[in-house]
């Protein structure tokens, strides 16, 4: 079971990440503007945050009993919350990240640990506890967006950094083998997409190893298309050939 004090360190390490991206810009650098296609830093924080207050405002009214929807498409959300902002300036940015933080933290205390762990505990969850969706929606979406507004830049070692420090973080929420599994598999695809082979292989090798349910799946898996033909890559999958 994942407990609450765990998921509310893994947002506020989050938020540390976010706090330490935005002040890596410069003023010039925070007054650009971007398009629907195209985010700046500002863009992406003001996604950031208002993914969390969205949320955070969806699980307050299911917690009092009123009907919610599922949450619109995301290519639909995304060009939504891109028009909402873009003309604020940088403090109005700052405002929105600090408020879906400090909202959906104050959501989750207000939850107990077996609602936490639930599946279908709200309607629009599916079979999701809400721990899961709030690690997908908020803590590993945050990472990734700070993870490519690092590459953008060109700062690998930044990049890197935050994902690793997603891996280290996420397997502290669940000790199962699938779990264990899939966070050292996205981690994986983080080496083979950056093309640091062998560091791809290494993690590839323990994620399939601990849930061997990713096998077949790695096979497809666009991400790790540099290691599709891979003469390592295809000699680790023929230990799971039956």
């Amino acid at each position: 079971m994942v407990r609450k004090a765990d998921l509310i360190a893994l947002l506020e390490v989050a938020q540390e990440e976010i706090l330490r991206f935005r002040s890596t810009f410069s003023q010039d650098e925070r007054n650009l503007s971007g398009t629907v296609d195209q985010w700046m830093p500002r863009d992406i924080l003001a996604h950031i945050g208002e993914r969390q207050r969205r949320l955070a405002g969806r699980i307050a009214r299911s917690r009092s009993g009123e009907a919610v929807q599922h949450p619109a498409g995301i290519p639909e959300e995304n060009d939504q919350i891109f028009e909402m902002y873009s003309s604020e300036p940088w403090e109005a940015i700052l405002a929105v990240v600090e408020a879906g933080h400090r909202e959906l933290v104050a959501q989750i205390e207000a939850l107990n640990e077996e609602e936490l762990n639930t599946p279908h505990l709200f309607p629009w969850l599916g079979d999701r506890p809400l721990w899961r969706f709030i690690y997908g929606v908020v803590f590993s979406h945050a990472m990734t967006h700070l993870t490519l507004g690092y590459l953008e830049r060109r700062d690998h070692a930044s990049a890197e950094r935050v994902r690793e420090i997603e891996a280290r973080e996420a397997a502290r929420l669940d000790p199962s083998p699938e779990w264990q599994g899939t966070i050292r598999y996205n981690l994986a695809c983080h080496y083979a997409l950056s093309g640091e082979r062998e560091k791809a292989l290494d993690k590839l090798k323990t994620a399939l190893h601990l849930n061997p349910a990713l096998v077949e799946h790695s096979r497809q898996d666009d991400d790790l298309r540099s290691l599709h033909h891979d003469p390592a890559f295809l000699a680790l999958l023929e230990n799971y050939r039956t």
